[in-house]
């Protein structure tokens, strides 16, 4: 089985990762192949290499992985990965036409969408008076709001 390991600059949530490609080897499966958390050996890859590896494509399985690597108690070095959906279904994801409500650029967002992307001052301002003749019987509440003007 082909692997293929890189350096990923990127954080986990970004789509199409920043990655610098630093070995292509062959290897082996460690036991049953999982494909959502392959474990496979790595025998001929230098340790330098190795101490820079945090990503892997293995393109029998067609699955982009974040990687770590550990030293078995008998001298391997096993790779264990964790898909990531997003950069092994980009393709897919970036042809799927879609509506975006929302912007990151602050002077263009939509201040009517309530997606919690723009916030809008809000004045607080409470005044409380007492009404001598009151309501009979009990106390009672009266909320008056008013809004508008320039902000």
């Amino acid at each position: 089985m082909e692997i293929v390991l890189y350096r990923n600059w990127s954080d986990p949530n970004v789509l199409v990762k920043r990655l610098d490609i630093l070995a292509t080897e062959s290897t082996q499966p460690y036991g049953e192949i999982d494909i959502s958390a392959p474990e496979l050996v790595l025998s001929d890859v230098p340790e330098s290499v190795l101490n820079k590896v945090n990503y892997c494509y293995i393109p029998e399985l067609e699955r982009y992985y974040t990687a770590s690597i550990s030293l078995t108690n008998n001298g391997m070095y096993l790779l264990s990965g964790t898909v990531d959906v997003l950069m092994s279904f980009k393709d897919e994801i970036l042809s799927i036409p879609a509506i975006i409500d929302r912007q990151e650029d602050p002077a263009n967002c939509n201040k009517y969408v309530n997606n919690g992307g723009y916030v809008s001052r809000v004045d607080n301002f409470m005044q409380r008076y007492t009404w001598s003749k009151g309501f009979a019987g009990s106390p009672q509440n009266i909320l008056i709001t008013a809004g508008g003007g320039n902000y």
